[in-house]
Formats: structure tokens, C-alpha cells, sequence
């Protein structure tokens, strides 16, 4: 199976993602391979202590690391997909096909008056 094969079923086959992702899993605009280091894990623990963007965001870098730090060193698929104006953000483990951590950016548009 390519990359984009393994995540699409990834995606589709994952029961934590909602829905509405599963059903746009072939509709991804962006699909690379990385691996982080330890670096990272360090980075996201100061970044979510620092909590400079307030708790909120603390939070989701924290569930982030967490999600991340058993596949330090390993290699992963990172991928996007888009649907409407949100955007998923997902880390598949290539080997198992499982979806490893996904974030949604949900998308704001400022108001005109």
C-alpha cells in the first residue's frame, strides 16, 4: 500500500475520529512523512507550562505530547484534510494504519460592519 492508501484507511477504519472525517478521508490536501525526537516532546511541555496562549491552548498541547511521546523516533504520516472551512491536522502510525492524534482547526472568519 502507498502513504496516502495506508492514511486513507486509517482515517476511515479509526473509531476516534468523528464521522464526518472518516466519511472525507480521501480528500486530503496535504501528506507527508516525519519523525520528531525528544526536542519536540520538550518543546510542547515548556510551550504548555509557559501556557502563553492561555489554558485552552495548554491544554491541547499537552493532549498533543501525550498522544506523540510513545512514537518518539518512529516514523509517522502526517497528513491534512480539509472539509469546508476547518481544517484536520492527523498523525498516522504507518505500520498498525491507526490514527495516532488528530486536531481540528476550526476556521473564524472576522465580521464586516
Amino acid at each position: 500500500m502507498t502513504a496516502k492508501e495506508i492514511f486513507i484507511h486509517a482515517v476511515q477504519s479509526s473509531s476516534q475520529v468523528p464521522d464526518l472525517l472518516r466519511e472525507y478521508a480521501d480528500h486530503i490536501s496535504a501528506l507527508q512523512e516525519t519523525q520528531f525526537d525528544q526536542t519536540l516532546m520538550d518543546l510542547l511541555e515548556l510551550q504548555a507550562r509557559q501556557s502563553s496562549r492561555g489554558p485552552q491552548w495548554a491544554k491541547t498541547l499537552e493532549r498533543r505530547r501525550q498522544a506523540m511521546l510513545p512514537y518518539c523516533g518512529q516514523r509517522l504520516l502526517k497528513g491534512r484534510i480539509d472539509i469546508g472551512i476547518d481544517a484536520y491536522w492527523l498523525l498516522v502510525d504507518p505500520e498498525t494504519a491507526d490514527v495516532v492524534y488528530y486536531e481540528c482547526y476550526e476556521a473564524w472568519h472576522e465580521q464586516i460592519i
